[in-house]
């Protein structure tokens, strides 16, 4: 995970602000806590983390995916990509 940690930067950038690829963006878009007897029994939120690169870089997805299952973190993946 240090090793990702000069890569991890905010949510969003002023256009034309952000750093130059490759870099992770994470949000926490929301969460579905477990309830019970009114309170919060067991949070779960959920995080978004979004990988960018100038081009497809699976050596980068690798890492990232690593250190998620190494974290014993469940996730799902998804994939956008744009020609400019």
């Amino acid at each position: 995970m240090i090793s990702l940690a000069r890569y991890l930067e905010v949510d969003h950038f002023a256009e034309g602000e952000s750093p130059d690829p490759p870099f992770i963006c994470y949000l926490l878009p929301g969460s579905d806590n477990f309830s019970a007897d009114g309170r919060v029994y067991f949070r779960i939120s959920e995080v978004r983390i979004e990988l960018y690169t100038d081009r497809k870089d699976p050596g980068a997805e690798v890492l990232v995916e690593t250190v998620l299952d190494d974290a014993g973190i469940f996730y799902n993946k998804s994939e956008v990509w744009n020609l400019h």
